[in-house]
């Protein structure tokens, strides 16, 4: 039995129609109900004064939610019974799986850093720009032929633009289980593989890159070459969602299932995940970060879904409902976070997720 205490960290659980700080009770406008008051109620004994802050503060505290990637792994729950003094030290129990390793908490990349110069950029905008105005147009624009023509400053630019990458892969799939079997489904350059090179190296897990441009796959290529992972890594030109791919992956699904900006991408997004979720075996993980709207909505969440649409990425909130309402997903962690587009004012929302196959 191993147990712990953890301070607040930060995350948020996803729920129909709305979105909360955590897995506690009620909506945020209860949660803001519930912060405690200053000042004493005229005829109330110090004790009962203090129980009731106790109670307003403690279920904070008691969320889940707020902690990290890391902590909700093993599926904690909460000590019972605490004392009032120290309820604000949240204590949580759980029984570790045997193929836990702790070891693989932590993680090193390659620590490659990718940066353009802003003449790379400006010439990465202005393909970005052309190939918009091609759809714009009623053109079918190339797809393959757009990436092709960016060559190695595609890395570089979407750095910036495409945030929590390294935080995601690292943190957010748990790597504790030591994987035999990840497959990166939409894995452009294969970027995500350095961000993990150490865990893929120690636990010798077979990857398999999966894309449809085959301008990316050359690059990827490259990339696992030269990171020296040609034995570990099978590179596989092709739409997921057609049997011809699948039928070059692990037969009986994989450890880990992953797709990094991706999904907004692929117009036949719910047959993807389906497949997605077909090829994560029972017990594994599948993963996800990509863009998404708030549920709020707005005129700047439509000013989002119209900049990205005309660069090929579609914005659309079902997806996340999608991935909260499968019954064959146990959800294991949600965030959503802000980022900005460079040299721009646009900040669009992005979310991690990452839930465990029943």
């Amino acid at each position: 039995m191993e147990h712990g205490r953890a301070g607040c960290g930060h995350g948020t659980v996803f729920r129909p129609g709305r979105e909360s700080r955590a897995a506690g009770n009620g909506s945020k406008a209860a949660a803001t109900a519930r912060q405690p008051k200053r000042a004493r109620v005229a005829g109330e004994g110090w004790g009962q004064c203090r129980r009731r802050l106790c109670a307003r503060v403690r279920p904070r505290h008691q969320r889940l939610g707020f902690y990290t990637p890391t902590l909700l792994t093993p599926a904690p729950s909460l000590r019972p019974r605490l004392p009032w003094w120290c309820r604000y030290l949240s204590q949580y129990w759980t029984t570790l799986d045997p193929a836990y390793d702790p070891q693989k908490l932590l993680c090193k990349g390659t620590g490659a850093m990718m940066a353009n110069s802003f003449g790379d950029d400006v010439a990465v905008m202005a393909k970005m720009g052309t190939y918009g105005l091609q759809g714009f147009l009623g053109a079918k624009p190339d797809v393959r032929a757009f990436y092709r023509s960016q060559g190695t400053r595609y890395d570089g630019f979407r750095e910036a633009l495409l945030p929590d990458r390294d935080v995601f892969n690292q943190y957010v799939m748990p790597w504790v289980f030591a994987p035999k079997t990840w497959i990166s489904v939409g894995c452009g350059t294969a970027r995500d593989i350095e961000f993990v090179i150490e865990h893929v190296q120690s636990t010798d897990t077979r990857v398999y890159l999966v894309d449809l441009s085959d301008a990316l796959l050359d690059m990827a290529k490259e990339r696992v070459a030269k990171l020296g992972l040609g034995k570990q890594v099978v590179c596989i030109e092709g739409d997921i969602n057609t049997e011809e791919v699948v039928s070059q992956l692990p037969k009986g699904g994989a450890d880990f299932v992953t797709c990094s900006y991706c999904l907004t991408m692929i117009p036949p997004w719910q047959q993807a995940l389906e497949t997605m979720v077909r090829l994560t075996k029972p017990g594994g993980y599948m993963g996800l970060i990509d863009f998404t709207t708030k549920e709020a909505g707005g005129a700047w969440q439509a000013l989002y879904k119209w900049w990205f649409a005309n660069d090929g990425v579609f914005f659309n909130r079902e997806q996340v409902k999608w991935l909260h309402s499968n019954n064959q997903l146990e959800v294991v962690w949600y965030k959503e976070a802000e980022g900005r587009v460079p040299y721009t004012f646009l900040t669009p929302t992005h979310y991690t997720f990452c839930a465990k196959k029943k």
